[in-house]
């Protein structure tokens, strides 16, 4: 692994829950994101 890779992580508890979050962190971590995901506005 070096600094330069993208990694992801769940980084809420495994149980039931209205919420997760999934942590991203890395340089192509925005576009990556952006791919996948959409809001309302960009």
């Amino acid at each position: 692994m070096h600094q330069t890779d993208t990694i992801c992580a769940i980084a809420t508890s495994m149980n039931s829950s209205g919420i997760g979050i999934i942590r991203v962190s890395g340089e192509e971590s925005i576009s990556i994101v952006d791919s996948i995901f959409r809001g309302k506005t960009n």
